[in-house]
């Protein structure tokens, strides 16, 4: 990132409801603004504090899928959310979490076609890189559809 795009995260890290995202008066509000925050320091590299943000929003987003899980935008942001979880755990070598993060994005279960491709597609990326960091190959080739 220039000095430009950074500076202006840091700019963005000063305002007062970034600063404790949980004063937001509705949960959408809390979790975009965790995601957000986990998006900013993911892309700051500091893995730590884009993991606890993607935590905190998963909480939040589960919440809210928990009271409605037939919205298809709420499925697809539930998604989203653990994907990212995911992603960020693996890049730690948090195996353990990485783990049951893929077993929560199974979990997820949706009668909207596109949802479940889209459940799909970040389950399938996130075992994929499971098994090839475990050099599991056969599994990783087992997993791909094939042509």
């Amino acid at each position: 990132r220039s000095a430009d795009q950074m500076q202006q995260y840091e700019n963005l890290f000063a305002h007062p409801l970034i600063q404790d995202p949980g004063n937001a008066l509705l949960e959408e509000t809390k979790s975009r603004l965790y995601n957000a925050l986990g998006d900013c320091y993911y892309t700051k590299h500091d893995l730590r504090m884009a993991e606890y943000y993607y935590q905190q929003n998963r909480f939040y987003i589960e919440r809210m899928f928990e009271k409605n899980s037939g919205d298809r935008y709420l499925t697809d942001l539930f998604a989203r959310s653990l994907y990212k979880l995911g992603y960020v755990q693996q890049e730690m070598g948090h195996y353990e979490h990485y783990a049951d993060t893929i077993l929560n994005l199974k979990k997820i279960h949706t009668a909207v076609p596109k949802a479940q491709a889209l459940l799909f597609e970040f389950t399938s990326i996130l075992e994929t890189i499971g098994y090839l960091l475990r050099a599991e190959f056969e599994k990783g080739a087992g997993s791909a559809p094939s042509a």
